[in-house]
């Protein structure tokens, strides 16, 4: 069997607030295949971006384990940590937020070029950038300009771009269509697809949309209150979904047709807290659902 990317092992993150301990993400497992997107879905507050940035290497870790490649991230030494922040990236939910908007966008995608010294020379640097800029389908002159002179999608596909700038193998897109228009949403989606099969990545796509979420992943995690209460193939979650929060989730995406969203079911989710010693259990190959 081909060992996973990622295998996250028993995951727990957990913060302090008014002397209160708040378990973000609360001994979650599951792992993400080479090549594949695994889409990580729940409302706010679910603990889904906290578990993406404890993946990438930028969140804390409270206990259990994030595996890459079979190695523990957290016993890297300094250059295995180095390469890992080169081979793992992140693309952020609001584009402008994440762009530094006192530089231009050539030295806000070749950063990464910088620091990892990927470039020899400075026309190789240029060069570089250009190409891509091109790969996100952005113009050549987009690279003398700053980040307020774009759209809020034409910003996330600076983002991706400079996520791209270090050949990684794993992006993390947290949100990354959430701030955008809904006729820009599938555009971002369909790029961020074509740059997967040319670059064969591999990608977690955190999000709540799940119209978006279905037409991109291969697996489905679903999070509430910091547990995963489902997960399996999407088509499977999709068709079959078993837990009352992913059936909640799934009935809030609204339908193109009136008739049917007028006469689809109300699916009703009890929120009391999920009990004690809840834990998955297969309910189908490789379908699985929280159960008490």
């Amino acid at each position: 069997m081909t060992e996973p990317l990622f295998a996250i092992q028993d995951l727990s993150v957990n913060f302090r607030k008014d002397q209160r301990l708040i378990k973000a993400v609360n001994h979650i497992n599951f792992t993400i295949a080479s090549g594949t997107t695994v889409g990580l879905v729940g409302e706010s507050g679910s603990g889904k971006t906290t578990t993406g940035r404890a993946i990438a290497g930028i969140g804390p870790i409270s206990g259990g384990d994030v595996l890459f490649s079979g190695e523990s991230i957290q016993h890297f030494s300094h250059a295995e940590r180095k390469q890992f922040r080169r081979q793992v990236q992140m693309v952020f939910q609001d584009p402008f937020a994440s762009l530094n908007p006192r530089q231009k966008v050539a030295d806000i995608i070749a950063e990464g070029i910088d620091n990892f010294h990927l470039a020899s020379s400075t026309q190789e640097r240029i060069d570089r950038v250009l190409q891509l800029l091109e790969q996100v389908g952005l113009p050549p002159d987009a690279i003398n300009r700053f980040p307020h002179e774009f759209s809020g999608g034409q910003r996330q596909r600076i983002g991706i771009a400079r996520a791209l700038a270090v050949e990684p193998k794993f992006l993390v897109l947290d949100e990354p269509i959430s701030a955008l228009d809904v006729s820009i949403q599938a555009q971002i989606v369909n790029l961020l697809r074509q740059i997967q099969q040319a670059k064969h990545l591999t990608y977690l796509f955190i999000a709540h949309d799940l119209s978006m979420v279905h037409y991109i992943s291969d697996q489905i995690v679903v999070m509430y209150q910091g547990q995963i209460v489902e997960t399996g193939a999407t088509e499977a979650v999709y068709r079959h979904p078993l837990h009352p929060y992913t059936q909640t989730l799934l009935a809030s995406v609204p339908q193109a047709d009136p008739l049917f969203e007028q006469q689809k079911p109300r699916v009703q989710f009890d929120r009391t807290p999920i009990p004690a010693g809840a834990a998955l259990t297969e309910a189908a190959p490789d379908h699985w659902v929280l159960a008490p």
